[in-house]
Formats: structure tokens, C-alpha cells, sequence
């Protein structure tokens, strides 16, 4: 999947999104800004259009929450799509878990080049 400029600029976010307990999570996404939720409904659309690589366990987790997905992704109102989020906490776990995992290697790439050539003046070389 090619992360798009919206979903590297709140990957942390997405990430820690991914692994918070409940109330944590329903409490930072009450909060959440308009650019985070778009971020999430970003990672829908690319599950919907098979961009991302699943296992068979997330496959089955994503088929059992196919409608929640499908109305995540389709068009209406932010504040639908946050109200969605918030009661169907399982949603997130779905969506961003297969990110959090096929995503890592793929900024690792991007990011370890620009460190290797800041590092390459203080002769720190390549990781």
C-alpha cells in the first residue's frame, strides 16, 4: 500500500489509535480532528480496493465488519463517520491494525534513507 500524505501525517496517531484500550480510544477520537478521521476513512477505502495485504485472521475480522467498513468509507458527513467510529470500537482494530503492520516497512524505507545521508556527514553511514 502507498501510504497517502494524510495517513504518513498522522501515523503515529493511527498507530496509538491501534493499540489503546477502549476508553482511550473513544476518548481521543471524541477529540479527534476532522484530518484524523479522513486519515482513518483513507485506510478504509484502501481495504475496500484490496491495496492493503491481509492475513486470514484479518480478512475474517474485516469480512465480519464488511457494512461498518463500507459506510465508513462512503460518502456522508464527518460527524457520522466519527459517531461510527466511537460505537463500534472493533472497527478500529480492524482497519488499523494490517496498517500499523504493512505500513512499518514501508516508511522504514522512506524514512532510513534520509537518516543514512544526514548521518553520512558524521560518517555514521547506512543502518
Amino acid at each position: 500500500m502507498r501510504p497517502t500524505a494524510r495517513i504518513r501525517k498522522h501515523f503515529t496517531d493511527l498507530e496509538y489509535l491501534a493499540r489503546a484500550k477502549k476508553a482511550v480510544r473513544s476518548r481521543m477520537l471524541s477529540r479527534a480532528s476532522t484530518d484524523l478521521i479522513l486519515a482513518i476513512v483513507d485506510v478504509a477505502k484502501a481495504l475496500i480496493n484490496g491495496e492493503m495485504q491481509l492475513t486470514s485472521k484479518q480478512l475474517s475480522a474485516a469480512k465480519r465488519r464488511k457494512t461498518d467498513i463500507l459506510k465508513l468509507a462512503s460518502k456522508g458527513g464527518i460527524r457520522q463517520k466519527r459517531i461510527l467510529l466511537e460505537q463500534k470500537g472493533n472497527l478500529i482494530g480492524a482497519l488499523l491494525g494490517p496498517l500499523v503492520k504493512g505500513l512499518a516497512p514501508v516508511l522504514k524505507g522512506v524514512v532510513q534513507p534520509l537518516i543514512g545521508s544526514f548521518l553520512g556527514g558524521f560518517g555514521g553511514g547506512s543502518w
